[in-house]
């Protein structure tokens, strides 16, 4: 386990001392959030937000892990009666779906990273392309202006 926290704090002591000041490139931040947990935000140097969505992900792979492990701790203490053997084993059930649910909430909130780094890395200049779009508002028309 050490061996993992010691790799996951390379990564991202790599990432802040490669943090550029041009513009980031979306898909290159979309497949850093994807591959590791954070890695798009810290990319688009977004850090308290990419710290929060590795803590996040490592939350609910964390949970997942803990009832997987419950679940197979009880999977071998199935009631059995004389004339039938019975699969129920609430313990069991609760781990099973706990898990299922926890899987399904990892998956959400990495699709969801993905998408929030490559839309921030899409908008890393819109404030200073504002200013190159107006409106124009008359009497008896609307106008839209775009400068290059």
């Amino acid at each position: 386990m050490k061996r993992y926290i010691i790799i996951i704090m390379l990564v991202l002591m790599s990432l802040f001392c490669y943090a550029e000041e041009k513009a980031p490139v979306p898909w290159k931040a979309a497949s850093l959030s994807f591959i590791f947990p954070g890695g798009g935000q810290v990319y688009n140097q977004s850090y308290l937000k990419g710290g929060v969505v590795f803590l996040t992900e490592a939350t609910f792979f964390g949970m997942s892990v803990y009832h997987h492990n419950e679940m197979k701790r009880f999977e071998g203490k199935r009631n059995i009666s004389d004339e039938d053997y019975e699969l129920y084993n609430p313990d069991y059930e609760f781990n099973y779906y706990r898990r299922n649910s926890y899987y399904w909430w990892l998956g959400l909130s990495v699709i969801l990273s993905v998408a929030d780094a490559y839309v921030d890395a899409s908008l890393w200049d819109f404030e200073a392309n504002k200013s190159k779009i107006h409106l124009n508002l008359g009497k008896d028309n609307i106008g839209l202006s775009l400068r290059f």
